[in-house]
């Protein structure tokens, strides 16, 4: 220390760059919810979905700027899910930089879209989180190995109830 030098901070100015440095910026992050039956056709199941999707945003920090949602359609065939995609392109603008689901298997059951979707993700730099299930980093090899082995357990068991329920049609048939 200098001889007759005092250094006196100026805590107002410490206090605000350590107000800064703390601050933490919320997650921007897209809600999607679907559900393949909906027999009802009330939107039940997608809104408590969306209830949860809420309560895990609010206690990670979470701003949810966008909300999409497939109301009875099943996503092993194929068909076109206007949601989905959505929230798929916008997760490749990189407007958001989470997608908060229910459970994985309710953003894929068909192979091809889930290897198509976890490489936009990849590209885009973009993590899943289920609110009853696991949170996937896609930046990384093990988050994306992970999306896949769940996935193929997700399609299998769709596939499974599928086969059963065509041998009962068979039988029935008969």
């Amino acid at each position: 220390m200098l001889s007759g030098t005092t250094f006196a901070p100026d805590i107002a100015r410490i206090h605000h760059v350590i107000a800064l440095a703390t601050e933490q910026q919320a997650i921007r992050a897209g809600a999607y919810q679907r559900i393949s039956l909906d027999k009802t056709g009330d939107e039940h199941g997608v809104a408590n979905q969306f209830a949860d999707q809420k309560r895990t945003a609010e206690a990670r920090g979470y701003e949810i700027v966008l909300t999409e949602s497939d109301n009875d359609i099943s996503a092993l065939t194929g068909k076109h899910r206007p949601g989905y995609e959505r929230i798929m392109a916008a997760a490749a603008r990189g407007e958001i930089a989470t997608i908060l689901v229910y459970q994985t298997s309710r953003l894929w059951r068909n192979r091809r879209e889930r290897a198509e979707g976890i490489e936009i993700l990849r590209k885009a730099g973009v993590s899943v989180v289920a609110t009853k299930g696991p949170s996937l980093d896609m930046s990384t090899a093990y988050g994306r190995a992970m999306a896949g082995l769940l996935g193929e357990f997700d399609t299998m068991e769709s596939e499974v109830k599928s086969e059963r329920q065509q041998l009962a049609n068979r039988e029935a048939a008969m």
